[in-house]
Formats: C-alpha cells, sequence, structure tokens
C-alpha cells in the first residue's frame, strides 16, 4: 500500500555540500503500479502519487520562494502540417532559468564545486521515493526551479552517491516506477545525457505534465529486433520499446537500457522520452493509452554553444514533438519545415550509423 509519511531530518554530513534531507517519505511497491490510463478521464482522475506530487508541487509555486520563475505559458500553438507539433513559448525560462553547464565530453565526471543538487535548498525537495522490496536509499523527487510545464519535477536517484549524468540500470528502474505509479496520460518522462542538452552533471531524469495528446503516443513503428522497434516515421529517427500490462518491469528495463549503455560506452549523445501510448499493434487505440512507450535517441553532440539552433535545441522534449521556445519573435516564425530540418538533421545520420549494432544487439 500506499504511505506518505514526514521523517525528521539526519545530521549525516557529507563532503560535498550539506547534511542528508531527509523530507516526506512516499512509499509504494508493485501493487501500486497503474496501466490503465485514458484521456477522457484524466482531468478528473488522479492516483495517490498524482495527488501527492500536484499538491506540493503548486503549494510551492503558490508559495513563490524556491522558483526561478512562476510556470506560465505565454502563448501555445499546434503548427499546421503532418507532424501536429506542440510549440509553446515559455519567455522566463529563456531568461530567468540557471545557466546550464558547459559539458566538453560525456566523459565529464562530477564536480563538487559547481552546482549540482546536493546543493539545491532543502524546501525544494517533494519527497524521498521508496519501493517497500527494493529500498533503494537517497531517491529523491524535487521541483525544476525553472519548469517547462505543470507539475515540472526532477527525479534524482541515489542523490548522495553524486553520480555524473550517466544512465544506470537502477535509476532506470526506479523511473519506470514511479511514471507507473501516476493514473495520468499527461505525463511525460525523459532523460537528456551529457552532449544532448543535460543541463546538470549530476543524474536526474525530467516530468512533467503536458496535457496535449502527441503523435508519438499512437504513432506507427516497425520491428528491427528482439524488444527494440525503429521510429522511422517521424523526423527524430529512432528506437521505441513498449511496456505492457503483465510484463516483468526489470527485465524490460534491462532491454532498454541495454541500448543506452551501448550508446554511452560509445559516447554517443542520447536522450530519452517515456510516455503512455497504444500498443504497437493497436489499431485505432482512441482515449485509452494502456502501454508505456520508451522512445530513445542518437544524436548529434551539442557543443559549448547550445544556442545554435535559431529555434529549437532539441532535447527529450523537442524530439517528443513538444517544442519549448523563448522568445516571441521565435515563436511566432517557426514553421513545421525549419523543425523537420533539425529534428532529422541532428538523429538521422547517428541514427543510421549505430542501426546494425544495435540490431545485433538484439539478436545475440
Amino acid at each position: 500500500m500506499y504511505c506518505c509519511r514526514v521523517c525528521g531530518l539526519r545530521n549525516i554530513h557529507l563532503d560535498y555540500s550539506k547534511d542528508v534531507i531527509m523530507p516526506s517519505l512516499f512509499e509504494y511497491s508493485e501493487d501500486n503500479f497503474i496501466f490503465e490510463t485514458c484521456w477522457s478521464d484524466f482531468s478528473h482522475v488522479n492516483s495517490t502519487f498524482d495527488k501527492a506530487l500536484i499538491t506540493k508541487w503548486s503549494a510551492l509555486q503558490d508559495e513563490n520562494k524556491y522558483f526561478k520563475y512562476k510556470l506560465h505559458i505565454d502563448d501555445s500553438k499546434i503548427l499546421p502540417g503532418k507532424f501536429k507539433y506542440l510549440a509553446q513559448l515559455n519567455v522566463a525560462r529563456g531568461t530567468q532559468r540557471r545557466k546550464p553547464i558547459n559539458v566538453q565530453s560525456m566523459k565529464q565526471m562530477f564536480d563538487p564545486t559547481v552546482f549540482n543538487f546536493t546543493k539545491m535548498d532543502e524546501g525544494e525537495i517533494l519527497f524521498q521515493v521508496w519501493n517497500i522490496h527494493r529500498k533503494d536509499k537517497n531517491n529523491y523527487l524535487a521541483i525544476n526551479v525553472s519548469p517547462i510545464g505543470f507539475g515540472h519535477s526532477l527525479l534524482v536517484p541515489s542523490l548522495y552517491d553524486c553520480l555524473p549524468q550517466v544512465m544506470t540500470e537502477n535509476s532506470l528502474l526506479t523511473a519506470i516506477e514511479l511514471f507507473l505509479l501516476s493514473k495520468s496520460p499527461a505525463l511525460r518522462m525523459g532523460f537528456n545525457g551529457l552532449c544532448a542538452n543535460a543541463s546538470v552533471n549530476h543524474l536526474h531524469y525530467h516530468l512533467y505534465y503536458l496535457e496535449e495528446k502527441m503523435m508519438l503516443e499512437t504513432i506507427n513503428v516497425e520491428h528491427l529486433a528482439g524488444p527494440c522497434h525503429m521510429l522511422l516515421s517521424f523526423p527524430s529517427k529512432g528506437f521505441a520499446f513498449q511496456l505492457s500490462k503483465g510484463q516483468n518491469i526489470p527485465i524490460f528495463v534491462r532491454d532498454v537500457y541495454k541500448l543506452v549503455n551501448l550508446l554511452q560506452e560509445s559516447e554517443i549523445p542520447h536522450n530519452v522520452t517515456v510516455t503512455r501510448g497504444s500498443g504497437f499493434q493497436e489499431q485505432n487505440p482512441g482515449e485509452s493509452r494502456n502501454h508505456v512507450r520508451v522512445y530513445v535517441w542518437a544524436r548529434k553532440p551539442t557543443g559549448p554553444d547550445r544556442d545554435i539552433f535559431k529555434f529549437v535545441g532539441p532535447a527529450l522534449c523537442e524530439l517528443f514533438g513538444h517544442l519549448m521556445i523563448k522568445t516571441q519573435e521565435k515563436f511566432d516564425s517557426v514553421t513545421e519545415d525549419y523543425v523537420n530540418d533539425v529534428l532529422t538533421d541532428q538523429t538521422e545520420e547517428t541514427f543510421q550509423s549505430v542501426l546494425e549494432k544495435v540490431k545485433h544487439l538484439y539478436e545475440e
């Protein structure tokens, strides 16, 4: 069963920052995982996890003490064309967010002297998350102080291990489990790797609610090998996996992580997006979203100049079709053709370069 209780602070000193934070503890088990979601009732049906996240996040937003700005989407539109990109204007994020790190290499080590999540204020923590059967310690959910959407939070697994922004299998398992605690088809989750628009070199995942149906929830994919499929009918070419009710979740996570680990070992930048979706073979899914889709993109690296893209800097949101734009001029000018060119440029060549390796990985 769920348990959300308040724990006292533990006075354990760390070399890197301050005392270990012990905020509210959100406990869960496999019995709490949810696969049945539907757009027709998402606005009034929330899980215990959704309610806890939304309540605490909204209270901190109203308090207006820790956020860099109060979330306000200045404008929003679906770009005309085939791919139905969602463009949202968020001027505050362009002017008030913390300056991202300068990543030189995918092997860049954790640096305790620059900003990392051990330096965040205790008040930014929503709660600690804990699978009662594994009891992994130090997995925290915190607000993103520069939000792109409602409820935008950060899962920071193994916070005080001070790991660089390199995915681990165990952290991906925690992320997928957390995702399955939500009953909302609007919840999105993802990972920006080093040299792939990660802004902090400390292991973390993003999650936020995007209350708009997206094309990649139901788009057709093609089988490659084993559990791995290919996303070919969208400008951001990538790989896709699906989790269905009754599947072994650790095995599913291991399958996805095999690909991510291949990219990490090959020093190929990558982004990952997790969303509710239809089954890969499902026809006419309607409003139901009863599977979890995981997309993995191998892409070109971002360099020291993260502003090389006139309108869109592709990360986990943009590759998924959600465009965060920071100025009115760019919002007014962006077109589907431009976005197509950017996403294709960032993914096509790298996708083709790893395709045979990935196929061989899952044929073994």
